[in-house]
């Protein structure tokens, strides 16, 4: 009598048990994962547990942003060109500062040689593997002032296509449409942009 007492009192103790695991499983880690996949803004697993965690953001990504933004804001105030769309295009066009290019040349966002440029350098392509001759600057400060000129030279195609969405609502999506056919080859050129806008919400270090 007493061991068959034993024996249902450890099977209710491991009963409830069970229980407590499964109901600590559904709150913490199921309903977690929910939420994860259903954020519909982000395409990367990486971003969405960034994201929807609300954890710091990548490495590279803050290093990126920490050594640059300055630049870009204070480039805004004085050409009025958004400070997000060249975050934005210095992000996908350095890689997030990390190619050859932009570590040794300054050149966060592409630029084939002219005259703005303090000198010059050779670098194969990125996409095709052709040696082309690019933009160099002799400080960061140099390289992002070059840029924000080039897109505010009214001589320049980029000014007439940016200016007349500035003060738009999503004057983000609109500029990058409008400069994105003369800028890159690349058809989803300004899909990619938005989608790190997005990621990011760079639009918040706007002025």
């Amino acid at each position: 009598m007493n061991f068959l007492f034993k024996t249902r009192f450890l099977e209710i103790v491991l009963l409830i048990a069970i229980l407590g695991l499964t109901f600590t499983h559904k709150i913490f880690v199921e309903d977690r994962l929910e939420k994860l996949y259903s954020y519909k803004d982000t395409v990367e697993v990486g971003v969405l547990i960034y994201d929807t965690l609300n954890q710091p953001l990548p490495k590279h990504v803050n290093s990126f942003l920490n050594k640059h933004v300055r630049y870009a804001q204070r480039m805004q105030e004085r050409t009025g060109f958004p400070a997000s769309v060249a975050i934005a295009q210095g992000m996908l066009e350095s890689n997030f500062g990390r190619s050859s290019l932009s570590k040794r040349a300054n050149n966060y966002h592409g630029i084939v040689y002219c005259k703005r440029a303090d000198g010059a350098v050779v670098i194969p392509d990125g996409t095709t593997s052709k040696k082309i001759k690019w933009s160099s600057w002799k400080s960061v400060a140099n390289g992002w002032k070059a840029y924000f000129e080039m897109m505010n030279d009214p001589n320049w195609i980029f000014k007439h296509r940016w200016e007349k969405h500035i003060n738009k609502e999503n004057y983000f999506e609109l500029i990058v449409k409008s400069i994105a056919p003369s800028y890159a080859e690349d058809p989803q050129y300004a899909h990619k942009l938005i989608d790190l806008e997005k990621r990011y919400k760079l639009t918040q270090y706007d002025r």
